[in-house]
């Protein structure tokens, strides 16, 4: 029983940093491509920061990392789509 508990109360904690696709595909071209700069600048400092001293919480560096991936994905899914 409380191993249930801890696997729930982890997948509370991934959902709750993750962008979901749903949000992904509703912004427009545009905007995701603003996004994704957003979000990369904001890994570069984050990834800085983490050099110079510990992260409280690096797994937000891997967090943000993928969440950019998913964002070029969904992109290059619609440059695909146009052609």
């Amino acid at each position: 029983m409380k191993n249930k508990a801890i696997r729930k109360e982890s997948r509370k904690r991934k959902k709750k940093n993750k962008m979901a696709n749903k949000e992904i595909k509703g912004l427009s071209d545009q905007e995701l491509v603003d996004r994704i700069a957003e979000e990369k600048a904001t890994l570069n400092k984050m990834v800085l920061n983490h050099a110079i001293s510990p992260v409280e919480d690096p797994s937000k560096i891997r967090l943000n990392r993928r969440n950019i991936a998913r964002m070029i994905t969904e992109a290059n899914k619609r440059k695909q789509a146009s052609k």
